[in-house]
């Protein structure tokens, strides 16, 4: 394998790795062989780092074919680019679909007084919720998580506390599963960020105040309080959209 490698086989139009690991946060250095994970084509924020020998799960390629769109289960930034020279696939790379990085608008110059909130009441309700008082862990269960993944996982581990997510990984000698939670801004970012993705989302009626479902993940809004919701496997997605739907109406039950 490469330096910094990225491994992965063919399954449902994208490179699957055969191990997800999790990201690691972006160091001030990094060391002899390396991979950094890009925000874009080797622009902007450096998400992570792969280093030799490290799996993900590949999602796309770009225009030019020269980066491949990785997932990164962070709360923050879900996908990020890495330099397809310094990366060996497990399949034929050209059945990724094509993939760009998202426009940021720009906002246009103020030209007077800022608009107040048109509603106070929900801005107040945000900044009065205290995250750190919600345990994704117990959001969604060791229980629920295997329920949902039908395989036997690891015990969750928690994120940072202002940041709350919860992520179950199944064992090595298992099939491949991991199951993540997480909740507040970050869970919103994620859906923006796949939202500027243009990912195609469905309204699911019945869940919290709103509920958008995409390919292996759900997100919900209770509120001011958004959850997302995501699933690794390598089965059929379409038989994880009941289980999901089911999963994001108990998660609605126990938030605040």
């Amino acid at each position: 394998m490469a330096a910094g490698g990225v491994a992965g086989t063919i399954t449902m139009g994208a490179l699957i790795a055969s191990g997800v690991v999790p990201a690691r946060a972006a160091p001030a250095t990094t060391g002899v062989g390396d991979l950094p994970v890009w925000g874009c084509f080797g622009t902007g924020s450096v998400l992570a780092v792969a280093h030799p020998n490290d799996r993900m799960w590949v999602t796309a390629r770009s225009p030019d074919g020269g980066w491949y769109q990785v997932f990164l289960p962070d709360p923050v930034d879900q996908h990020g680019w890495v330099d397809a020279e310094n990366v060996d696939l497990l399949g034929d790379g050209s059945a990724l679909p094509i993939d760009g990085c998202p426009s940021v608008a720009q906002a246009p110059p103020a030209s007077g007084p800022a608009t107040p909130s048109a509603n106070p009441t929900a801005s107040a309700t945000l900044t009065a919720l205290d995250l750190t008082t919600i345990d994704p862990c117990q959001v969604v269960t060791k229980a629920d998580a295997e329920a949902l993944a039908r395989t036997p996982l690891f015990a969750g581990v928690p994120g940072i506390p202002d940041e709350p997510s919860c992520t179950y990984n199944a064992p090595v000698t298992g099939p491949l599963a991991q199951v993540s939670v997480y909740i507040g801004p970050g869970a919103k970012k994620t859906l923006d960020v796949d939202r500027a993705l243009k990912h195609r989302f469905v309204r699911v009626a019945g869940i919290a105040d709103e509920a958008l479902e995409e390919t292996n993940a759900i997100f919900l809004r209770k509120g001011d309080l958004w959850v997302a919701l995501e699933l690794v496997r390598l089965n059929d997605a379409a038989t994880n959209r009941r289980p999901l739907e089911r999963l994001a109406r108990t998660i609605a039950a126990r938030l605040p």
